[in-house]
């Protein structure tokens, strides 16, 4: 009888001791939940980030280390393991901003329908491509900031983003798209027109997935001139208005861009010393300037065969530029 008394007794201490233990891990589980919503709410928060990006040197020690958590993140969101990746982009942030962590971010929480993380996610991409003066060019040969307000001598950024068939950037325009069926779907209709008209003039080309997006339905249902305007704006961006008009560029360096006629251009950068004159021909296509430059001159003589892809952002440059750096000029030289 005893020796029962004594096994039971065993009994009760190990289970006291096994939930006491569940306990505990319960406790831990709802720890790191609550620490992975406040790293959520620090990453995505208004001020998150400024700091981090102040120097070449930081870029070196801590944003080179933090491409490879946003590799590992690509990875698994390309597998369809988003909180995998939303883990992964956060080790990422933590270390380094480049915006397109911000945009794979906002992505992750879209396909887990967390729209009010998505949202803030992608309105941070679209900050970091803005705002900050040395966020890359996008142009993949990184020559001047002529589509975006931010100026770049550094270049490495390019790898982390993806282009279309015109070497466009899709993060950009896709970020402003996501943003406009997120407003949609919360009926914030006013704002989900104004975004989505803003990646269509930031050179979105999938018009027909547009027209069929059910993301967008609440948008397209509220008036039934909607889709006939949103078509019409981006047969706009096909017009070409720049042939025989001159443009002055003129931020990190002075550059007029002649247009000749409906195909033509010439480029003329610097001053009447050390001028360089650039010659090819260009395109209007998705409210974006195709340039394709073939020759190159140099004042004093020199001449160069080149090939070179350059892209211009139609809103951009109507618009003057974020430091009003573009306006419509006449023949300098």
């Amino acid at each position: 009888m005893k020796t029962k008394i004594f096994i039971l007794s065993c009994i009760i201490v190990v289970l006291l001791v096994s939930c006491v233990g569940n306990k505990k891990d319960a406790s831990n589980k709802k720890e790191g939940l609550a620490e992975k919503t406040n790293r959520e709410i620090e990453l995505l928060s208004e001020k998150y980030g400024i700091a981090l990006i102040s120097s070449r040197d930081a870029m070196e020690i801590k944003g080179i280390p933090s491409k490879e958590f946003y590799r590992n993140a690509l990875e698994l969101y390309n597998k369809n393991d988003f909180l995998g990746a939303i883990s992964e982009v956060e080790e990422a942030l933590s270390l380094y901003i480049y915006a397109p962590y911000y945009y794979l971010y906002g992505l992750c929480f879209m396909e887990i329908q967390n729209y009010e993380n998505a949202e803030k996610a992608f309105n941070k991409a679209l900050y970091f491509m803005d705002n900050i003066n040395y966020e890359i060019s996008y142009a993949k040969d990184g020559y001047l900031a002529t589509k975006y307000a931010g100026v770049s001598i550094y270049t490495e950024t390019s790898e982390l983003y993806t282009y279309d068939e015109n070497d466009n950037p899709r993060e950009k325009y896709f970020a402003l798209y996501n943003l406009a069926c997120i407003y949609s779907i919360k009926m914030e209709l006013e704002k989900s027109l104004e975004f989505l008209i803003e990646a269509i003039k930031n050179g979105y080309p999938y018009i027909d997935r547009l027209l069929a997006d059910a993301d967008l339905n609440n948008l397209f249902e509220s008036n039934s001139n909607i889709k006939s305007e949103i078509l019409s704006i981006y047969q706009n961006g096909f017009i070409n208005d720049f042939s025989g008009k001159i443009y002055e560029y003129m931020l990190l360096d002075y550059a007029q861009y002649r247009f000749k006629d409906d195909s033509n251009i010439e480029i003329y950068q610097g001053g009447d010393v050390d001028r360089r004159e650039f010659y090819g021909t260009y395109e209007i296509k998705n409210y974006l300037i195709l340039v394709y430059l073939t020759k190159e001159t140099w004042v004093r003589g020199f001449e160069n065969d080149i090939n070179r892809k350059d892209i211009i952002s139609v809103v951009y440059v109507k618009s003057g530029g974020r430091w009003e750096e573009w306006k419509e000029a006449k023949e300098r030289f």
